[in-house]
């Protein structure tokens, strides 16, 4: 009796055994070929297949070499970057205590190494580690190395302002402000570079003319965090002529632009504006405070927001 399923019928046309034998099990019906792909390649289509499989290996192998390659030469360079600008303290601090000049570095080398007495020159010295650390100490590493980590802090804040990243640059300047414990004046600096870019504060903070009128470039929060700052500084004194002048200014700016209502910010302003009212109080006390009149109208607009935020959560 004959199979009913055509799958199961051989074609007359088809010669006896014509199809592929897999493990000498005998023709392979469709099903069986079916889990086989290439059974029926020719011996070139398979080799093309084969050579396209390690191509395509070798090509993942080859992505995965490059990754790690430049991954090495970011942090190479980046390492680069850093020696280049201790190197270039280190030749300002040399060359201020009058160590580069031309009968004094002869000298200090032939007392502390006399074997690289004849090679007195600075270029050629630092490249070498050793030496470099020894002329490092005398110069005084601790302030060669926080003075280069100052200058490539102020360099990516200023990178960022000029990339139209004003949010980032400021969060970074008060963050590198604690990390130096004040001694470098990154907020006055992002200031600076973005008084440069635009004629008005006002216009910059609502972004007219930008791409985003009425939209400013900050959040609530980070103005509250940038105003903060700036009133700590105030309060810490000793800012040289003319500066505490500048750091009111922009409070003030940053006070007309910011909006207490904004949800974002409901949970602490409060908290905030009465950190802010308290700062900027103690900045007015000092006998010697030059801005005490703006400081107090801040104060009294400060304190007017407050009640407006009492009475609000009270309602």
């Amino acid at each position: 009796m004959q199979p009913s399923n055509p799958l199961y019928t051989r074609s007359a046309m088809e010669p006896v055994n014509s199809s592929p034998v897999v493990g000498g099990q005998g023709p392979m019906s469709l099903m069986q070929r079916s889990r086989f792909p290439g059974i029926n390649a020719s011996p070139e289509t398979r080799e093309d297949a084969d050579s396209n499989s390690r191509t395509e290996s070798q090509n993942s192998i080859d992505k995965e070499r490059l990754d790690r390659l430049e991954q090495i030469v970011g942090r190479l360079s980046g390492r680069v970057e850093v020696l280049e600008l201790e190197n270039a303290v280190l030749k300002s601090r040399l060359q201020a205590s009058g160590m580069l000049r031309p009968e004094t570095l002869p000298a200090w080398m032939h007392q502390h190494k006399p074997c690289c007495a004849s090679e007195a020159n600075l270029t050629r010295l630092l490249a070498r580690p050793g030496l470099r650390m020894e002329i490092g100490r005398f110069a005084g590493w601790d302030s060669i190395l926080f003075s280069a980590d100052v200058e490539r802090m102020l360099t990516e804040v200023q990178r960022m302002v000029n990339a139209g990243q004003q949010e980032e640059a400021f969060v970074k300047a008060i963050e590198y402000q604690a990390a130096t414990a004040s001694r470098v004046d990154f907020l006055g600096g992002v200031c600076r570079l973005v008084d440069e870019k635009h004629a008005e504060l006002e216009d910059w903070l609502e972004d007219l003319g930008g791409t985003s009128p009425g939209t400013s470039p900050l959040s609530m929060q980070v103005k509250m965090n940038v105003m903060l700052a700036l009133a700590r500084q105030l309060e810490a004194k000793g800012l040289e002529i003319g500066i505490p002048e500048t750091k009111v200014r922009w409070i003030q700016e940053f006070w007309f632009a910011f909006e207490p209502s904004e949800p974002s910010i409901e949970l602490s302003v409060l908290t905030h504006c009465t950190e802010l009212a308290m700062l900027l109080k103690r900045a007015a006390e000092d006998p010697d405070c030059t801005i005490v009149a703006v400081l107090k109208k801040v104060i009294r607009s400060l304190e007017v927001c407050k009640r407006s935020l009492r009475l609000r959560r009270g309602a």
